[in-house]
């Protein structure tokens, strides 16, 4: 009994990996990447022609001339036969296509039916090369008169996907009360023989993005086209927000890439883009410059400016102290790793410059070109010193108007110090002495740094 049962748990586990291995066969003659192996396995006909667009059809639809002529692969087995004392043939080697029905007639020597017995024809599959390959194989008996006619049909389901070219089906064909027996054998394509012949990354019909496979391109995961041209961007979740739903291609990308047809930033490379190579593809291209300013924690690495690594980012920054020498760093391809940058901390523009080693930023301030405070004039921006400028301009002017009224006036003090001595009423017209210009312009120096 435990051995019975043992055995009957194992044979349901075979059936359930062979169950979990079977090939779907439903829209195979639809899909795209079908391969000649698949379309074999469910009872296609294969086009090794790489200029036919329809590869696998199949066999009840249009199989005429005019499809795929010289290049239809099938499977070709020579056929065996030999004769028997009872039965012509009595043993039988030949070919049995998925859902083509195979007949097989079978002349029986010197038989007489016995009057009054009716001797019914009986089969037994009783050997395949499938676990479950019994279930698949459907068998029709026919006598008509000393013929006995097999018809055998192994439904698609019996190859499973890693079948190789050929599976095998016995089939035992007798007549109840006669012990001799035939035995057919049915070849049972699950491949194509031309699987083995694989041109890789094949440049002419694949674009170097898969290999040529009995005539077809099978593409890379990522690629998709008869000749592999087009992307797959099926199941995709790396986006970029900027590609989707803007017409503005300088919006898109950050300025720093296009859109490809997935929908994904695909950055500028070239070496004559200052920073180019620390575009971000997978934040819209943003460059080394943005992604530092608009985080809060490289900013606060900025305002610290305490040499070495800094822990606000988790020691991914690295503050270098000012040296100018190093600006003229270039990575292998010749571009210059140092990026100039700034940005606005509470009013101040703070210059540094930065560059990019695999996760870890590295940047160094330049103090001397930090400019002063921001106040706002009218929705400008201008700096303390230039206010500064501005009030002096005006409160020189306004002295000097007052002095003026008070001289012409009746009531005008006396000049007490010694500059005033030699002012005579016609100066009143001319020169002030003691008026200076006041600074009215100011070098800004962002003018000069990249923003």
């Amino acid at each position: 009994m435990t051995i019975k049962m043992g055995l009957r748990c194992f044979l349901v586990l075979v059936s359930m990996i062979h169950f979990g291995c079977a090939l779907e066969c439903h829209n195979v003659f639809s899909v795209e990447k079908t391969t000649c192996d698949e379309c074999i396995r469910c009872g296609g006909i294969w086009c090794s022609d790489p200029k036919e667009d329809k590869k696998c059809k199949n066999p009840l639809n249009a199989l005429g001339d005019e499809w795929c002529p010289g290049h239809k692969e099938k499977a070709h087995v020579e056929t065996i036969a030999r004769d028997g004392l009872m039965f012509s043939p009595e043993y039988l080697e030949q070919v049995a296509e998925i859902n083509s029905a195979k007949v097989t007639p079978l002349k029986l020597n010197g038989y007489r039916p016995v009057k009054g017995i009716q001797q019914k024809p009986r089969y037994n599959v009783y050997n395949t090369t499938q676990p479950s390959g019994k279930s698949s194989v459907f068998v029709k008996l026919d006598m008509i008169n000393n013929k006995l006619q097999v018809i055998t049909t192994v439904k698609e389901g019996f190859c499973s996907q890693n079948s190789p070219k050929f599976e095998y089906v016995f089939v035992e064909v007798g007549i109840e009360g006669v012990e001799k027996k035939a035995v057919l054998k049915y070849v049972v394509p699950c491949g194509c023989g031309c699987s083995g012949e694989v041109v890789p990354a094949d440049q002419e019909y694949c674009h170097g993005f898969g290999n040529l496979t009995c005539g077809a391109c099978q593409c890379n995961d990522d690629r998709k086209g008869k000749f592999c041209e087009k992307k797959n961007c099926q199941d995709r979740g790396d986006v970029s927000t900027s590609c989707i739903g803007s017409s503005n291609t300088k919006e898109q990308c950050s300025g720093n890439g296009v859109c490809d047809e997935c929908n994904k930033c695909q950055c500028y490379d070239e070496p004559t883009i200052q920073g180019s190579q620390y575009f971000d593809p997978d934040n819209d291209c943003k460059d080394l410059c943005t992604t530092i300013n608009y985080s809060e924690c490289h900013v606060d690495c900025l305002i610290s400016n305490t040499e070495g690594p800094c822990e606000a980012c988790g020691g991914h920054d690295f503050i270098q102290s000012w040296n100018e020498t190093l600006l003229d760093q270039r990575d292998e391809f010749n571009r210059k790793m140092w990026v100039n940058c700034s940005v606005n901390s509470e009013g101040r523009i703070l210059v540094y410059w930065a560059m990019k080693i695999n996760t870890f930023i590295y940047m160094m301030r330049n103090d001397q070109a930090d400019s002063g405070a921001l106040v706002n004039t009218a929705g400008r921006n201008v700096t303390i010193p230039v206010v500064i400028g501005l009030i002096a301009a005006i409160a020189a002017a306004v002295a000097a108007a007052v002095g003026y009224v008070m001289w012409k006036g009746q009531g005008a003090l006396p000049a007490a110090g010694s500059n005033y001595a030699n002012i005579e009423p016609e100066d009143s017209v001319g020169v002030n002495p003691l008026y200076k210009p006041p600074t009215s312009s100011f070098k800004n120096p962002m003018y000069a740094a990249k923003s």
